[in-house]
């Protein structure tokens, strides 16, 4: 039940803090143990991380390349 209260808080963005004291654990408990994320998220973050590396949004822009 801890684990599925934990992952039902974290989707719908509950506060952490509130719904680790409703389980009577503390947040670090109640984000390492309980709270799964969800396929979902981990596609969207997935995603997220490829475009900021491959695309979408540069982090570093590389030098031009000098014609040999």
């Amino acid at each position: 039940m801890r684990a599925t209260h934990a992952s039902i808080g974290y989707r719908l963005k509950l506060d952490p803090k509130v719904t680790a004291d409703q389980r009577g654990r503390g947040v670090g408990v109640a984000i390492e143990e309980y709270a799964k994320t969800s396929v979902k998220d981990r596609a969207v973050a997935a995603k997220k991380l490829e475009e900021a590396v491959l695309g979408k949004e540069k982090i570093v822009s590389m030098p031009a390349r000098k014609a040999s």
